[in-house]
């Protein structure tokens, strides 16, 4: 393996290429945890969240401790005004200004798009005993000073004051406390034997199917002549204290994610590498560990390692829980079937219930 230090954050077009692939990813088959019809329809589970404020204050994060720097400003616009909208009707004009943003100039006023407004709050199941023009003009009065923001941003992302506030006592717990500030130190070259990847993007096949990864911090040991070391670091924020944080594994199934991305790195690294290199002998050891941080209780950041037996409940399941290989193959069915029937009540007609 090479042996050459830091390798750099992924570029800002590379992250987007890897979003913009059509590809398998960890959050792709958990959606299926909430079964085929829901998974159709793109309704929402526990374990692919509307976004949230500490979700948000979590993405801004990665965007400035992980990403090339100057990325943030390319990507966020700090506002001084309050937004006084909910997640939904912000979400509901952000897609009004993406479908309004190739318009001719001068056209920047939300009034003017009202065909465009009523698809929206249609789409979006909003306030839904009002009448049409109700809904619409509702919208207008509310939105109608952040879609103007948006055009005035050119499409950043507009996050308030107080957000960026929050932001701003976590990177700096994150970047400063003992535990945590040296897996953020940016283009350090600790070693010509270990080599640190940002935001690095997977691809790998699996049963013919293009899948992929991105992990927030990949740190490969080659220190030692016989075994590589793999460390692979998520980054998660959380509004309750850190302490709170296994419950979050259980009940978002970061498990599979971890599983999931152990894979990745066994398919696009290790296989490779002993094929090419010709080095059967060589031990990959491999860890997964969570930086996880509060953005209500910031200061305090923990480290929380995955057991080998939480990386095969998200790979092979148990007790009652699905891993993604059981997801994987219940996908590949779909697929196959047209995502037709669900796989439960197609075992048929009458379904056993069991004491």
């Amino acid at each position: 393996m090479e042996k050459s230090g830091y390798k750099s954050h992924s570029t800002k077009e590379e992250i987007q290429k890897y979003f913009d692939t059509d590809a398998i990813s960890q959050s792709t088959l958990k959606k299926l945890l909430a079964g085929m019809d829901k998974y159709v329809r793109k309704e929402t589970s526990e374990t692919d969240q509307k976004e949230t404020e500490a979700m948000l204050i979590g993405s801004v994060v990665d965007c400035v401790l992980l990403h090339e720097e100057g990325d943030f400003d390319k990507t966020y616009y700090i506002s001084d005004r309050e937004i006084d909208l909910s997640d939904i009707e912000k979400t509901m004009v952000q897609s009004v200004y993406e479908k309004a943003k190739t318009a001719p100039p001068g056209k920047r006023n939300m009034e003017e798009y009202a065909n465009e407004i009523g698809e929206t709050v249609c789409q979006f199941n909003w306030q839904p005993n009002w009448k049409p023009e109700t809904r619409i003009n509702k919208l207008t009065e509310k939105g109608r000073e952040y879609f103007r923001e948006l055009f005035a941003t050119e499409g950043k992302k507009i996050i308030t004051r107080d957000v960026m506030n929050k932001v701003d006592k976590v990177v700096e717990s994150l970047t400063t406390h003992p535990r945590t500030k040296n897996y953020f130190v940016r283009d350090a070259s600790p070693s010509s034997n270990i080599e640190v990847y940002k935001q690095k993007p997977l691809y790998f096949l699996m049963d013919g199917k293009e899948c992929k990864a991105l992990l927030d911090i990949m740190i490969i040991d080659t220190s030692d002549e016989k075994k590589i070391n793999v460390y692979i670091f998520d980054l998660k924020t959380m509004s309750e204290p850190v302490s709170y944080f296994p419950s979050s594994v259980k009940r978002f199934r970061y498990d599979i994610q971890a599983a999931w991305y152990l894979k990745a790195v066994e398919e696009v690294i290790e296989k490779p590498f002993k094929k090419l290199g010709g080095r059967e002998d060589i031990v990959f050891s491999y860890a997964f560990i969570n930086i996880v941080e509060s953005v209500n209780y910031p200061g305090n950041p923990a480290l929380y390692q995955y057991s080998s037996n939480l990386i095969k409940l998200g790979r092979f399941g148990g007790d009652g829980e699905k891993g993604y290989e059981k997801l994987f193959k219940e996908f590949m069915f779909y697929e196959l079937t047209g995502w037709k029937e669900d796989l439960f009540t197609a075992k048929g007609d009458i379904i056993m219930l069991e004491p």
